[in-house]
């Protein structure tokens, strides 16, 4: 269970938003704190490329605690192709996260976004071969959280290699092999051979 409380992950977000994020921004970058009452901190973020947006709110339902983070954009080639926006990355709280891992979160979605060029993950990556490098960090940390219970089954079978990406789902690739398909992040997947 995840140390703090919503008031507490609200304030501390708050003060983070008005002063460290700074740190994460780049100068074209904007940020506007549009809301921040009993109900809900919400943190505007604008950058070169996509736009963001973090809450702090305590829901009844929703996919995370109390935090999440997303970023989206229109400017990518799915995007455009859609008519709808793509998500460039996201972060749900859970209730095993602690407050600072909440903030770590937050700062590598900022950077993240903020770095943010269209398409080019999936200019780098679609269409390549690989394999997983499982043993870098912990799961929670490189793998999507519902692929996460696959990792030890692929352990055991060996089956973390040859894997093709086949799209990119926000910071997120997606990987399969003829028994699995799993979303990574991109350090962990090692390229070795391409498919052209």
């Amino acid at each position: 269970m995840s140390n703090y409380s919503y008031d507490e992950i609200k304030k501390r977000i708050f003060q983070w938003g008005k002063k460290e994020i700074l740190n994460y921004l780049k100068k074209q970058d904007e940020i506007e704190i549009s809301k921040n009452d009993n109900e809900a901190l919400i943190i505007d973020l604008t950058f070169e490329n996509c736009l963001a947006q973090i809450v702090v709110s305590n829901p009844t339902f929703a996919p995370y605690q109390f935090v999440s983070f997303e970023s989206m954009t229109l400017d990518s080639d799915k995007a455009k192709a859609s008519e709808c926006p793509e998500m460039v990355y996201f972060f749900y709280d859970t209730d095993k996260l602690s407050e600072f891992d909440v903030i770590t979160e937050l700062e590598m979605g900022v950077q993240y976004s903020s770095d943010y060029i269209p398409d080019l993950l999936r200019k780098k990556y679609f269409n390549k071969q690989g394999f997983i490098d499982l043993e870098c960090k912990m799961p929670f940390q490189t793998i999507h959280p519902d692929d996460i219970e696959k990792i030890d089954d692929i352990k055991k079978n060996g089956s973390y290699n040859k894997f093709t990406c086949i799209d990119v789902k926000a910071q997120y690739l997606v990987v399969v092999n003829n028994t699995y398909s799993l979303k990574i992040f991109p350090q962990i997947f090692k390229v070795i051979s391409y498919e052209n």
